[in-house]
């Protein structure tokens, strides 16, 4: 794709940050250059800056159900976002993901690793296709939203409408006809009836799961259940749950299953206890290929499969981590290091500059006090030998010249000695 001009983020980063200034996962984001400099950004980070990043990548960090989190994965999903509405990798005339060329995909992947740093492994390229594929519906559904009036336009008419920027009529003819078509009109009701079923609806707006949960557990120091995560996620800020939902109903029953629960087994932990709860209140038993309240891709294997059983024994997980390597860590906490003794430095030649000004303050005072004098001697010698010429001269005025003569050498003399004190002491 080709982007448009825009300014730089990077003239929002600051390589020099103080050491007391702690790396917010939340509100900054580490970079990495072609030449490994590491370099922390803040503040909005618009999409077009990741298009046009020049060698530039973000650096994300990911949960143990490789879900991008924090505020490199906020950045990267808003891209996945923007490159799903581009046809050159996901042409919108395909009636499913299924139908869209794998090289095209690849390219997909490409054009995200070249941009952020993340592990190697097909479980992040999944991770990534499969929120391109979201993006991509989504973006199809905003289309027929806007697009699709069978009531008001012919099949014809809406074929050949003007195709919306970056989509080639080829692709929007396409479109338009499988909307029209059968299988289409199909899809879209039982899409609508799935959504009519729907008697939850969380209230997070596009904040993730994943990253609710990293924020509880940084904050309590402890894993957060899936019965705290859900209530957390539909509750509203006056504490309500939104009306004709079954929510409410919902955390009541589970909440009482969790009370019957703990006096039974009282040794397992409120944790065990209260995911055991959501689950058997949320699924009476049986639990779906894809359970909720994990987030995006997550299957039923990863949870009571294998993999779920390895990563609760600890062994093979995915440790939440920043992606970057342990050298560059060592460079990062470099990096910190040498900041610390620049300032240091900063802060001595900021003193020595203020001790110069005074110094150059006093020695100013003290020439403007020779010239003073100077100019004294002068009249007086000047009237002397005024004097003089005229044969006026008399011993009170001869003594008053060589009292002054002598006052003023005096001066002088205390001056130049302090001046070169001074220029001693700077010396050193």
């Amino acid at each position: 794709m080709k982007s448009r001009t825009s300014k730089s983020v990077r003239s929002t980063s600051y390589p020099d940050w103080p050491s007391n200034v702690q790396f917010d996962t939340k509100e900054e984001v580490m970079t990495k250059d072609a030449e490994g400099n590491i370099t922390l950004v803040s503040g909005p980070i618009p999409t077009i800056s990741v298009w046009s990043n020049n060698g530039v990548k973000y650096c994300v960090e990911f949960n143990e159900f490789y879900q991008p989190l924090r505020k490199g994965g906020d950045i990267l999903v808003r891209f996945i976002g923007s490159i799903a509405k581009v046809e050159t990798y996901c042409p919108v005339g395909e009636v499913n993901w299924h139908n869209v060329d794998k090289k095209l995909k690849a390219m997909l992947v490409e054009e995200v690793k070249e941009r952020f740093v993340i592990p190697d492994g097909p479980e992040y390229e999944k991770q990534i296709l499969k929120r391109a594929n979201r993006s991509w519906r989504h973006f199809k559904h905003e289309l027929k939203s806007h697009y699709y009036k069978p009531d008001d336009k012919t099949l014809d008419e809406m074929c050949n409408l003007q195709p919306p920027y970056g989509i080639t009529s080829n692709q929007w003819i396409k479109l338009v006809k499988h909307w029209h078509s059968e299988l289409g009109k199909k899809l879209s009701e039982a899409g609508k009836d799935a959504r009519a079923s729907l008697n939850q609806l969380h209230r997070c707006g596009s904040k993730s799961f994943a990253n609710k949960q990293a924020d509880y557990e940084d904050e309590h120091g402890e894993k957060m259940s899936l019965l705290t995560l859900w209530k957390k996620a539909h509750i509203g800020k006056d504490g309500s749950f939104l009306p004709d939902t079954l929510t409410e109903e919902f955390m009541d029953d589970a909440y009482a299953k969790f009370e019957s629960l703990k006096q039974a087994n009282p040794s397992k932990s409120d944790l065990e206890l209260e995911d055991e709860a959501f689950e058997h209140t949320m699924y009476d038993g049986e639990i779906p290929k894809r359970p909720v309240g994990y987030g995006l891709g997550v299957r039923k294997g990863d949870i009571y499969g294998v993999h779920g059983v390895l990563k609760k024994q600890g062994c093979g997980r995915v440790r939440k981590t920043a992606v970057f390597m342990e050298n560059d860590k060592e460079e990062l906490s470099t990096l910190k290091k040498e900041n610390r003794l620049l300032n240091t430095q900063i802060q001595e030649n900021k003193e020595e500059v203020s001790v110069l000004k005074k110094e150059n303050s006093l020695l100013k005072a003290k020439v403007q006090e020779n010239n003073s004098l100077l100019k004294t001697l002068v009249g007086q010698f000047s009237q002397l030998v005024g004097k003089v010429r005229k044969g006026e001269a008399s011993m009170h005025l001869l003594d008053c010249a060589q009292a002054v003569l002598e006052v003023t050498n005096q001066k002088v003399l205390e001056n130049n000695e302090g001046a070169k004190d001074q220029e001693r002491m700077a010396s050193k």
